[in-house]
Order: C-alpha cells, then structure tokens, then sequence
C-alpha cells in the first residue's frame, strides 16, 4: 500500500492476475496529487491442488483440499495540515485444510482487520498514534480429531510513540476477547523508553558511534528490563564497515499468551520473555566499478546468545505449543551484486550461514531454522522486455528438538518474461510468471505442502 507517491501528479493503475490452481487477483490504485491516494485489492485462489503423499501415508499423489482463500483489502494516505494519515482494512476467508497426515475439509477461518494511523513532526518533535481492530472466527463443525469448534477473537489496541531530540517514549494497550482467548478476556500493556545519540569522530572524518540505552515495562510476567547497545561505522572511499554490540529483551508475543486450547494447539501461561545478555556483529561493504561493470558486495557477521528463546514447536501428538528454549546464534551473510548498462544485465547472489544451536552439549539446529540459505538472481533488460531468472536454496531442517528425521534441502527455481511500458508510449505492462519450475511441491514445515509448479499473468495499464 506504500507504493504510490502522493508528491506526483495524478495517476491511476489497474492491474490483474490469473493463474494456475485457480488464483486470481486485482487491484486498483487511484492518486490525488497531492492529496494522497487509494487502493483497493481482491485476492483468491482454489480450494485444491496436487501433492505428494509422504511414505507414513503411503506415498504418491493426492490432492490438497480446502486450500483455498479470499482475501478483499482497502488502503489510503492523505495529509491533514502537518499530519499524514494512513487507513489500511482487510477482509479475509480461508479454507484450514490441517496437515497432509490429519486433512480437514471442513475447517474455515475468517479475519477482518483495520487499522488507522496518523504521524505528524513539528519542530523537532515527533508524534505517531496508531488504533486497530481485530477479529477471527476459526471453526469447524466435523474435525479430523477432538469435538467441533467455533472459536471467536477480538483485539483492539493503541499504540504510540513519542521522539524529541535524543529521547523517545512509546506505548501500547491491547484488549483481548472472546471464547477462544484464555479467561475471556486479556489486557496487555507495554511500555518503553530509549535514550540514544550519534557522535561524529573528530579524529577518522566519516566516522560515528552511537550509544543507545533503552527500557522495557510490561504486565505479561517477567521484567522490566533494561538494555544497552553501541553502533558504529564509517566509510573510506568505496569500503564502509559497521560494527555493535549490545543486549537487548523481548516480552512474549501476546497471541502465544492470550490464546485459548484447540485443536492442535495448546497454551504456556509460563511463557518467559527471550533476553539476549550479549550479541555482537560486524559488516564491511564495497561498492564499486571495473570499467561498465558496477559491483558491490558485503559481508556480515554475527554471534551471540539467547535466554528463553521463544519456539513453537509440536509435541509427539502433533499438538503445537509455545515453550522457551537457551540457544547459541552465530554465522554470516554474504551478498553481492554485479550490473552492465549495456546491456542491461544485473546479477544479484548471496548465502548465509546461521548456526542456531540449543545451549547444551552437543546441541542440534533449533527447530525448522536452516543453517544453509541461498539465492541467485539475474535480470536481462532489453527494452520494452525484462526478464528473470531466479534460484533460491533453503537448506536442511530439523522438525524437532532432537535433531532427527532431518527435511532435505530444497532448491525452487522462478522464472518471468514481462512488458513493462516504453517511455510511456505503451501504457499497459504484461508478465508471464512461471514458479517453482521442477515442480518440488515443497514442504517448509513438515506436514503443509506448497502447490508446486505455477504460471500466472499478469497485465497492468498506467494512466499518468
């Protein structure tokens, strides 16, 4: 919703998708000068689509039901004298198809969801207040386990933040109701503050630090907390670096505290909040040029330590539940870009390494988070075509504490051919998008696999 620029003239997009395994989508943009803009956007998609069984259910294909979803949103800016105003809605109907192993055709789920905010700066101070309102309704009359359910949540909340010069201060009250939040109804409130300031190095021109001090009061146990953090970085030439060290505390996300037993889940009212005592990380980055060919590249490391980790992980029932977990965190991220103007090539590669261990003897990957990430993009511009190519690598992952029974890596490949408008002489833009090119019908969590192999087009017409 953030796309459209209220500074430029008048303009107004129309844009729409189909697609394979019945998606289909629209959206319009509309912009008023400066007065802001509007949009509206449909999404949706069919119920079913082929998978592959895992050998536990006998092995080849079947078809996922239920799996399809209807999604109706609406959005707005403008400005009011010094304040800018921001109105985001959506309106939602899922089908809940369960795991591969325990499907439900029967189970729906329905979110409606609003939000109004409103930011304003005068003379060095900073304002912004931000209202919502939530509601879901997840039921199912026949589950595959356990008895019928029709369960309802509302969540209202506000929330602001208040900065002036080297100070900020925030807020946030949020109401839980309703039959499937535990005891009915739940008030969570928060409240922070922070003091932080940059110093430019007299000594190394092009140089900073900045220290931070930050703290945290909260009602959902635990705490308050307070943390400290230092940053600092320069540049030389085409080379800059960064470095900080810090700690820092997060209070349990209120949905993993509010929530009422179902259907394959289950509550922790003990739920401690994740403190990291220590982190440092570190980065160096270049940007440059070999004759036409412009280059950048970075590199970034990490290392730390978590207490009470928070991890939804399921228990031999397959019932999932929030718990606390120490874990170790280290690695690194490698990225790098390499363009031609002519012609209009642009290659864009990188990898990470993240080490995220359970603190104790021995301990295995922490669950579902990969230690091997990857992706490889290239662009060829030829005008009024663009196409891409692009590979993305998740690698292995453990469901479960024990690190066994290991999900293989995957590999996706993603490929698009589009029209985009020429010097605004074609006024309408066309893609064919084709996903998941070798069809692996992933499974990122055990149990809830992708669609697989999809093409979708798209037309978009401008008018400025």
């Amino acid at each position: 919703p953030d796309r459209p620029n209220p500074h430029t003239r008048t303009a107004t997009t129309l844009e729409a998708k189909t697609g394979s395994h019945g998606f289909r989508a629209v959206g319009l943009t509309a912009g008023f000068d400066r007065a802001g803009w509007l949009q509206f956007e449909y999404e949706g998609s069919g119920d079913r689509f082929p998978v592959t069984l895992p050998v536990t259910r006998g092995g080849g294909k079947s078809i996922r039901r239920n799996a399809g979803y209807d999604l109706v949103g609406l959005a707005a800016r403008t400005r009011f004298r010094d304040a800018e105003i921001k109105f985001r809605g959506r309106y939602e109907v899922r089908g809940l198809p369960g795991t591969v192993s325990n499907p439900s055709t029967t189970a729906r789920g329905t979110t409606a969801w609003v939000e109004v905010q409103a930011r304003r700066q005068v003379r060095g101070l900073g304002l912004r207040v931000n209202t919502s309102l939530l509601r879901t309704i997840n039921r199912d009359p026949s589950p595959p386990g356990g008895l019928p359910y029709n369960d309802t949540t509302w969540v209202g909340g506000v929330d602001a933040d208040l900065s002036w010069s080297l100070l900020s201060a925030g807020f946030e009250v949020e109401r839980f109701t309703g039959n499937a939040v535990r005891q009915e109804s739940f008030v969570a409130t928060r409240a922070h503050l922070s003091l932080s300031e940059r110093f430019d190095s007299a000594l190394l021109p092009g140089f900073w630090i900045a220290p931070s001090l930050r703290f945290d009061a909260w009602n959902t146990g635990g705490g308050p907390a307070l943390s400290a953090r230092i940053e600092s970085g320069g540049r030389m030439g085409d080379v800059s670096v960064f470095l900080a060290a810090g700690s820092s505390t997060a209070p349990p996300v209120i949905s993993d505290l509010t929530f009422r037993e179902g259907v394959g889940v289950a509550p922790n009212p003990d739920l401690r909040p994740e403190r990291i005592p220590i982190e440092v990380e570190g980065a160096v980055s270049w940007n440059g040029a070999f004759g036409p060919l412009r280059t950048s590249a970075s590199v970034r490391g990490f290392a730390g330590k978590i207490d009470d980790m928070v991890l939804w992980a399921p228990d031999f029932r397959f019932v999932w539940s929030p718990d606390n977990f120490d874990a170790n965190r280290s690695g690194f991220e490698l990225n790098s870009t390499f363009s031609l103007d002519n012609p209009r090539l642009a290659v864009h590669a990188s990898w990470g390494t993240a080490r995220v261990t359970y603190d104790r003897p021995d301990g295995p990957q922490v669950i579902y988070r990969p230690r091997h990430t990857g992706s490889v993009a290239a662009e060829l511009r030829v005008e009024p075509l663009r196409m891409r190519l692009n590979w993305r690598r998740l690698g292995a992952r453990f469901p479960n504490h024990g690190g066994v029974n290991e999900l293989p890596p995957v590999s996706v490949l993603d490929a698009a051919l589009a029209l985009d408008p020429m010097n605004r002489k074609i006024p309408f833009g066309l893609e064919f998008r084709l996903s998941d090119i070798t069809d692996r019908r992933t499974q990122f969590i055990a149990g809830f696999p992708t669609p697989g192999r999809s093409f979708t087009v798209s037309i978009q017409w401008e008018d400025q």
